[in-house]
């Protein structure tokens, strides 16, 4: 995750409106944050300026190629086309080569470097070679033209505003307020009107009036001359003939390609047991995996034991002798692998290694599918409802498995 950020105006910009904007996107790139700036008529300026009229700003979270080089703005060889980038571009490798073979060379690793050596190429047809969730913005001061443009899927935010022949753009509402005089940053009663119909607030709308989202799969262009704003789609879902298994394949392994530790995080839902039941098939043995825990159903400072056992040695959070409440799933999720998996040596979150198993019903707290210990357990068992807390992946991508209730047999 890193932050972007812009304006152009045609009247100068206090330079405490530039560190303002940065400052907003700070939390997004901690690990390098910079700022480039032009005079009314593009010729470049320090960034201490009160003079400036034009300015890129960005927010590094560095994931590839890490080094100061890969930093942005990002300029071409010649310095007339700029680049600030929010996202993670895949499977760019062929792409790369096609441009070498024409003599390109590529300073860096970073796929912030392709998408600007394919816009030097193909100009803005390179959307067309991109997969992956992003948003950007590129400055041609050849054609004297902004291009901002969005992933397909919209997992990147950008938004923007103009206001006469001003304009500013950022990955967050915070980041273009300080452009706008207060007198100017009015809630928009439209957008609170649809987040109280909707729970969201669709684009283009923004909680801001005036400042507007750039939808999914669309590209604006905002020419620098005419202060004119043009807006399309570059992008429609169409059905494809492919195999679904071969394809999720791909999808997933492509995005694995990282120059940091990679891990999974496991919620207990399909979409993260169906990622890591396919990584294990393609023999992934070095990733991490993290299920998080909600304060207060666990007790992070509840030793976690490694070895079999039976039956829970302790009433989990939420169970008492005299009142039984349902437990949070994510405690389950976090411990039962753990803590009652039939395996001699389990770490945290590695119930794939265990080649899955049955775990005891919270509530019953008898083993699931145990015929001996059918009318054993008395109240308990009557009032257990037979949720389903918790699933394992086997490393084998065998279908999902997880513990049933002795009772219900669910």
């Amino acid at each position: 995750m890193c932050g972007i950020a812009g304006f152009f105006s045609s009247t100068p910009v206090a330079h405490g409106v530039a560190d303002a904007m940065l400052e907003a996107l700070r939390r997004r790139g901690p690990d390098s944050q910079h700022q480039v700036a032009w005079g009314k008529d593009f010729d470049r300026l320090h960034a201490d300026t009160d003079t400036a009229h034009h300015a890129l700003l960005h927010t590094r979270l560095a994931i590839i190629d890490p080094r100061p080089v890969g930093d942005q703005p990002m300029a071409n060889d010649s310095g007339d086309i700029w680049i600030c980038y929010n996202g993670e571009v895949y499977d760019w490798a062929d792409h790369a080569r096609e441009l070498e073979e024409r003599g390109i060379q590529f300073r860096t690793r970073t796929d912030t470097e392709f998408i600007l050596r394919a816009y030097e190429a193909w100009g803005m047809d390179c959307l067309t070679r991109l997969r992956g969730m992003f948003a950007f913005a590129i400055l041609d001061l050849r054609q004297k033209k902004l291009w901002l443009a969005r992933d397909r899927m919209g997992l990147k935010p950008l938004v923007y505003v103009q206001r006469g022949d001003s304009f500013a753009f950022g990955s967050t509402v915070r980041a273009v307020l300080p452009f706008l005089p207060k007198p100017d940053r009015r809630f928009s009663a439209a957008a609170i009107d649809a987040y109280l119909a909707h729970r969201y607030i669709p684009a283009p709308l923004t909680v801001v009036d005036g400042v507007e989202r750039l939808e999914n799969g669309h590209l604006l262009c905002y020419d620098l001359e005419s202060h004119r704003l043009e807006k399309r789609a570059y992008w429609t879902p169409a059905p494809q003939a492919a195999d679904w298994l071969t394809t999720l394949d791909d999808a997933v392994a492509m995005r694995t390609v990282a120059d940091r530790p990679l891990g999974v995080f496991l919620s207990g839902g399909i979409d993260s047991a169906v990622i890591a039941s396919r990584l294990s098939a393609q023999g992934r043995r070095d990733l991490h995996t993290f299920t998080a825990a909600l304060p207060p159903t666990f007790r992070a400072s509840s030793p976690i034991s490694t070895s079999p056992s039976p039956t829970p040695a302790h009433s989990p959070p939420g169970i008492s002798r005299g009142r039984q409440r349902r437990p949070s799933r994510w405690y389950w999720a976090a411990t039962a692998a753990t803590k009652y998996s039939p395996a001699t040596s389990v770490t945290p979150n590695t119930c794939a290694a265990a080649g899955g198993g049955t775990f005891p019903c919270p509530f019953c707290r008898w083993r699931a599918r145990s015929p001996a210990r059918a009318g054993a357990s008395g109240q308990r068992r009557s009032r257990c409802p037979g949720w389903r807390h918790i699933v394992c992946v086997s490393p084998a991508s065998r279908p999902v498995s997880g513990a049933t209730c002795s009772r219900t047999g669910r």
